[in-house]
């Protein structure tokens, strides 16, 4: 166990938390990041991407109104330099049950959330690489994974496909776009398990109907690129495609400017200073990171606004001594 999950629940179990919640103790924007809330177990696809189920999703979204003032979108240039303890909710991507599931809770508590969508998604569909790759260990008739590509032999049995899935996906994540071509082809030849058919993804994405439906019930929808692409590895007129034909593509579905954006994959390499100009010529305002961390109240990066990322690893203490304590744990 972490340092930080240890701190976490110390504050939790002791109570401590709540009286540090109380008092106050920081001031500033703390930006949660989803992915997707439902039941992981039943699910074919990457594990790692369920922030929470339906039922700790409503609890979470319960805490954060009753102990902080939760904002949208609209409200950052208000908030940047007045004291208070704010909490932006946040989710990337553009899954279905964001619709299905997140955003009737999200009602439910009268709450603002903001949606980033890769519009290549709810354009075309499809299975996206990291969902496939867990797609095809988890279909894997044997027990073993062969070694290929430099990777030993990994045992299958015993909650090894998640330790798989998890170490082929962090690989995957840094390698070169050179050596990513065919990467999924020989996992599938050395697994047995074939490629993941297009229409097992027909129902993964929402649709444009969706994405209306949430803006006109007080939701924000930002841009996530037209592809999923990590925009540092583009040339500045690619990034430039990539960020303006995504928020156009928002723009002629919503009827409104798209003025968020945030990076995919969101690390410190993931975007560099041609996506800042990326960014500045789309007329996007804010662009949300994915590094952890606060914005602490008059020392802001409008280009990088950091977001701590909710994912099943994190656990109830952890999320919440995140929030209480968000210079020490977030």
């Amino acid at each position: 166990m972490s340092k930080r999950e240890l701190l976490a629940r110390l504050l939790y179990q002791s109570g401590v938390g709540g009286v540090l919640r109380h008092w106050g103790g920081w001031n500033g924007l703390l930006v949660l990041n989803y992915h997707r809330v439902g039941d992981w177990a039943s699910s074919p696809w990457d594990k790692d991407l369920y922030s929470a189920s339906a039922e700790d999703f409503d609890a979470q979204m319960r805490f954060f109104k009753s102990e902080f003032d939760v904002i949208g979108s609209a409200d950052l240039p208000d908030i940047q330099n007045r004291r208070g303890r704010y909490v932006q909710v946040t989710f990337d991507d553009g899954y279905r049950d964001n619709h299905d599931v997140a955003f009737p809770i999200l009602k439910s508590h009268g709450l603002t959330a903001t949606f980033f969508v890769c519009t290549g998604f709810l354009d075309h569909g499809g299975v996206p690489w990291w969902d496939e790759l867990a797609w095809i260990i988890r279909r894997a008739p044997e027990d073993e994974l062969p070694a290929f590509r430099g990777f030993p032999t990994m045992s299958l049995k015993h909650g090894g496909r998640l330790h798989a899935i998890r170490a082929l996906n962090d690989a995957f994540d840094v390698m070169s776009d050179a050596k990513r071509i065919g990467f999924l082809d020989e996992l599938a030849d050395v697994t047995q398990t074939g490629r993941c058919p297009p229409e097992e993804g027909q129902h993964l994405w929402m649709t444009w109907d969706m994405a209306r439906e949430m803006h006109r019930n007080g939701m924000t929808i930002g841009g996530h690129t037209l592809n999923h692409v990590e925009l540092s590895r583009l040339s500045k007129a690619e990034q430039l495609e990539e960020v303006k034909g995504s928020c156009n593509r928002i723009e002629a579905e919503l009827g409104t400017p798209v003025t968020i954006f945030s990076y995919p994959y969101g690390t410190k390499r993931s975007f560099d200073a041609n996506t800042r100009l990326a960014l500045a010529e789309a007329g996007i305002r804010y662009g949300y990171s994915y590094n952890g961390g606060f914005q602490k109240t008059g020392a802001w990066d409008n280009y990088n606004i950091k977001r701590i990322a909710v994912e099943t690893s994190v656990s109830v203490a952890l999320l919440k001594g995140m929030a209480t304590l968000p210079q020490l744990l977030a």
